[in-house]
């Protein structure tokens, strides 16, 4: 088992060589391989692979992140424009017909089927966590296996 030390001094310079996590304040914190994540980021997607890269850390037993999304007050996008994002980026996204979102104070909620299996699934995903105004997102996309 690796010591805790270790854990955090390899997690904190994985966070500084990630460029899309260069707009936030993260801490880590390690306690017998437990990392929680703390701080805020700028947007979800810098949420997001502060976990990513928690989760490719040796030593590493499990991972709470408390990371707080916190949008810029002036200027940061209603729900409908978060909406109408996610509705661009999907036409952008190939085989996300049948998906749908709904925005609620900033969380994405994706629903509907993915024929193209759990590859469609994450590919959708992806294609809205780093919107602007993206606080969460929450994958409720059911994909679909042939019989």
């Amino acid at each position: 088992m690796r010591a805790d030390t270790e854990i955090r001094s390899d997690m904190e310079s994985q966070l500084l060589r990630d460029a899309s996590i260069a707009d936030s304040v993260i801490g880590v914190i390690v306690r017998s391989g437990i990392v929680t994540l703390t701080g805020e980021a700028g947007h979800y997607g810098a949420k997001w692979a502060a976990e990513e890269v928690a989760k490719r850390v040796a030593g590493v037993r499990a991972i709470a992140n408390e990371i707080h999304v916190k949008l810029h007050e002036h200027g940061a996008p209603s729900d409908t424009d978060i909406a109408e994002a996610v509705a661009n980026a999907l036409s952008n996204t190939p085989a996300s017909d049948g998906i749908q979102c709904v925005v609620q104070n900033g969380i994405v909620t994706l629903s509907g089927h993915a024929p193209g299996g759990g590859d469609q699934r994450s590919a959708v995903e992806n294609a809205v966590r780093r919107l602007t105004g993206v606080k969460g997102v929450l994958n409720s996309i059911m994909t679909m296996t042939a019989s």
